[in-house]
């Protein structure tokens, strides 16, 4: 259901850009704002109705932990781009511990 409302939703989105440029309801410089906001919302929600099997296996397979730490450190790029300096390298280093704590949790196999 929430698919077909992405894709209802796109197509509003693109018959509402075509209308506008067809007819000029606003003039000045607002129309053009108005079309161009119009498509890129269309274009948007049309790329996530095509990829919502894949995002929504994706929710499935991550980890709250994960999402939360992705969207912090979303959040602190967006306010402190400069932060990437040291938030990347720690990334990495945290990918890197969680990688070796599973490796090394792992009974050896037995033939």
């Amino acid at each position: 259901m929430r698919r077909h409302l992405l894709g209802l939703f796109a197509l509003l989105f693109f018959l509402t850009a075509g209308v506008m440029s067809w007819w000029q309801p606003v003039g000045g410089v607002q129309r053009p704002v108005m079309i161009s906001v119009s498509l890129r919302l269309g274009t948007m929600l049309a790329a996530i109705w095509l990829a919502y099997p894949q995002l929504e296996s994706l929710a499935h397979r991550i980890s709250r932990t994960a999402l939360g730490v992705g969207l912090a450190t979303l959040a602190v790029l967006v306010l402190r781009p400069r932060a990437a300096l040291w938030i990347i390298p720690l990334l990495g280093l945290l990918a890197c511990l969680t990688w070796l704590r599973r490796f090394l949790s792992t009974p050896p196999r037995r033939p």
